[in-house]
């Protein structure tokens, strides 16, 4: 579901991008964060093993979204997004095996 069609205000979503074009994705899991507000500060971990395609999301230190792709990324790049232009990210940093 492209991200025009719906907004995502508290959820937590893994998405995969598939063909040529980062305007085509598709959610994989969701899911809510009960507490949500927009001032607050959290940390979001991603922990991807290429070899495995497994992928594991934590929110501030608790596992969320555990996912194993059938069908692993092939490429080198990876991407984060959020639905809205004030988003600020702090000492992002790319780890994976």
């Amino acid at each position: 579901m492209p991200s025009s069609e719906k907004y995502r205000l508290g959820k937590l979503c893994l998405v995969k991008v598939t063909g040529t074009s980062s305007s085509i994705w598709h959610v994989i899991k969701e899911i809510e964060i009960p507490d949500y507000h927009m001032a607050k500060t959290y940390e979001i971990t991603v922990d991807y093993n290429n070899s495995e395609g497994t992928i594991r999301i934590l929110l501030n230190g608790t596992q969320k979204i555990a996912y194993t792709d059938p069908e692993p990324l092939c490429g080198t790049s990876y991407g984060i997004r959020s639905e809205f232009r004030n988003t600020t990210y702090t000492s992002p940093t790319i780890n994976s095996k």
